[in-house]
């Protein structure tokens, strides 16, 4: 990086006056001048502003990795691979017998299919596709980029889905020896004896919560926290501490994914956020 830190109160790109200079966190400076500033790009959904300590770069702020509220859902669809879908135009229509998702709740969210072998047209990759509309018990539909016709099998889907723009990855280092990461979750799910998953992935470390029958909608917040020490961390599963062994002293990916363990059951993330704060 090149030319004096900026020394004002200016706390990001855009913000007016003169604006700190803009780095990434691998290629910051490794010290800098007791209220200067700089700008890292690659920390959290929307970059954050550091401030040094004479001896450190401290965030102003507790920054945000992810903050989503789009909205998804995963139905795991009629048992043993019987749901169908058509597909015309963009528009892709499914049935499947008893889908138990209730009307206008999830309408507009992003909804991952699992298609098996097409009937007619050609094969339809599998994944999240726009704009999930309720049409009655046994149908949905939902929109695809491609525009094209065809008709074939919606597999059952009880494996770990995890949502795409839910995902991001801690820099290394960043978290110092006692730093934590802070994850929520708003999800629903349909009120059945099969056990319906919110996953939270700590860069191979899973924290899942299993819910069923009375927990309809339930809101998760937790925290990981490293133990004075960058290979030690103490999290949670299901209400159990525990230790893991993950080193934030590398990039750590985080994302969340949600699961129906049986068939004709659904899950859904209405919102989550994951963020950091700096020991």
């Amino acid at each position: 990086m090149t030319g004096p830190l900026y020394t004002g109160s200016s706390t990001g790109p855009g913000s007016g006056g003169s604006s700190p200079p803009i780095t990434t966190w691998a290629n910051r400076p490794a010290v800098g001048a007791i209220g200067s500033k700089i700008y890292v790009s690659d920390v959290g959904e929307y970059g954050a502003t550091f401030v040094s300590t004479g001896s450190a770069w401290r965030p102003e702020s507790d920054i945000e990795i992810i903050q989503k509220g789009k909205g998804w859902i995963v139905p795991s669809m009629a048992p043993a691979d019987s749901a169908t879908y058509s597909q015309t135009g963009t528009l892709i229509t499914v049935t499947s017998a008893g889908h138990n998702i209730p009307a206008l709740n999830y309408d507009s969210k992003d909804v991952y299919i699992d298609f098996g072998a097409p009937a007619t047209g050609v094969q339809l990759a599998s994944g999240w596709y726009s704009n999930f509309q309720r049409i009655t018990i046994n149908t949905f539909s939902c929109v695809s980029a491609i525009s094209q016709s065809g008709t074939g099998v919606v597999k059952t889907n009880n494996v770990a889905t995890v949502i795409p723009e839910m995902m991001s990855v801690i820099p290394g280092g960043i978290l110092g020896l006692n730093g934590c990461i802070f994850y929520s979750a708003l999800s629903s799910h349909n009120n059945s004896a099969g056990t319906k998953n919110v996953i939270f992935n700590f860069n191979g470390e899973t924290v899942t919560y299993g819910n069923a029958f009375d927990e309809v909608r339930i809101i998760q917040e937790d925290i990981i926290s490293n133990r004075n020490n960058l290979a030690s961390q103490a999290l949670t599963e299901n209400g159990v501490p525990r230790v893991t062994s993950v080193n934030t002293a590398n990039n750590v990916t985080c994302s969340f994914a949600i699961q129906c363990a049986t068939s004709a059951d659904y899950v859904a993330i209405h919102s989550a956020a994951i963020y950091i704060s700096i020991s």
